[in-house]
């Protein structure tokens, strides 16, 4: 269940604006609405300097959260196509950089406060349980040693070349998430859950367009090149290049995520 906002008050209509701007990358939008409908506790954005900032934090605030901004600027490299970088640099920059503000979001200043705090720890124990993670996924990655890459998708969450349209962070590649975090596996129940809470939202805000996104981004084959790039194709695409590794979807996506055409 997510919580439940007056569909006749401001605040819902904030919110559905904010949910329907095609501007403004998924992954950030469902990560503030992850706050609103209660899904998690708190949530980490980054957020364009030069043509971002300004705009998400104007919404984010007349949406009823809170804001702590973090210290100091980050950079990340400039997203092309269907590339996604999901990690940035703290002294980079350069051309193909661009500056990115880091802000803490939650639905009282102490909790944006120690969320931020907890990230200054650099402890990812502590800032994954902040975060709202499942504690098996965020103990997943500190037993690993390092944040899984996108690359590495279709090696950790394919089972005979299929991937599951519920738990597959590979969508990313097309900014079509359905997690914060990346699942310890496909089978992590605390994943799954958080994921059919999304699915919740978008079709209570009444998010035709997203869904529709998501459901398009679960039924492409995704591969993985010579380069390490990983790339998103129809699966009607006869065009598609042979690549080192293929993902295809082990079911139809509205079937597992529980849509209804």
């Amino acid at each position: 269940m997510i919580c439940q906002i007056d569909k006749d008050s401001i605040q819902y209509k904030t919110i559905k604006d904010f949910a329907a701007k095609n501007h403004l990358p998924l992954q950030l939008k469902f990560d503030v609405l992850d706050v609103i409908f209660d899904i998690r506790p708190a949530s980490r954005i980054l957020v364009r300097v030069q043509n971002e900032a300004e705009e998400v934090c104007a919404d984010i605030i007349k949406a009823g959260l809170s804001i702590s901004v973090g210290r100091g600027i980050r950079w990340q490299k400039k997203s092309t196509g269907l590339t996604c970088h999901d990690w940035f640099e703290d002294n980079i920059g350069g051309e193909d950089y661009e500056p990115m503000a880091i802000l803490y979001l939650s639905t009282s200043e102490s909790i944006a406060n120690d969320t931020r705090s907890a990230d200054e720890t650099r402890d990812d124990k502590v800032f994954g349980k902040v975060l709202g993670y499942p504690d098996c996924c965020v103990d997943w990655v500190i037993n690993r040693g390092k944040v899984p890459e996108l690359a590495e998708c279709i090696n950790l969450y394919t089972k005979d070349g299929l991937y599951d349209p519920l738990i597959w962070p590979g969508a990313m590649a097309v900014d079509a998430p359905l997690t914060p975090h990346y699942p310890c596996s496909i089978q992590c129940k605390k994943s799954q859950d958080i994921a059919l809470k999304r699915i919740s939202v978008l079709k209570y805000m009444g998010c035709t367009s997203v869904i529709h996104k998501i459901l398009e981004s679960r039924n492409m084959v995704y591969s993985l090149n010579s380069n390490g790039q990983m790339k998103a194709f129809s699966s009607s695409d006869t065009k598609a290049p042979i690549d080192v590794a293929f993902a295809k979807p082990s079911v139809p996506a509205n079937e597992r995520l529980q849509i209804s055409l």
